[in-house]
């Protein structure tokens, strides 16, 4: 079994006009990396606003 976990912060700029777009943003950017990615995807990774700021983070945690 595995937990797949995602945390964004939303209180900077980036979020201020429409939080909603900019979450989605960000998930379709993570949904993008993982899938291209060539190996099995597990650890701790950054999520970033369309300014470069670290927001939050997503991680897979497998049961080993």
């Amino acid at each position: 079994m595995a937990n797949f976990i995602i945390n964004i912060e939303t209180g900077n700029s980036a979020f201020k006009n429409n939080e909603l777009n900019e979450v989605c943003r960000i998930l379709k950017k993570m949904i993008d990396r993982i899938e291209t990615d060539d190996y099995y995807y597990c650890g701790h990774y950054k999520l970033q606003d369309y300014n470069g700021n670290t927001v939050g983070t997503f991680e897979l945690k497998l049961d080993k």
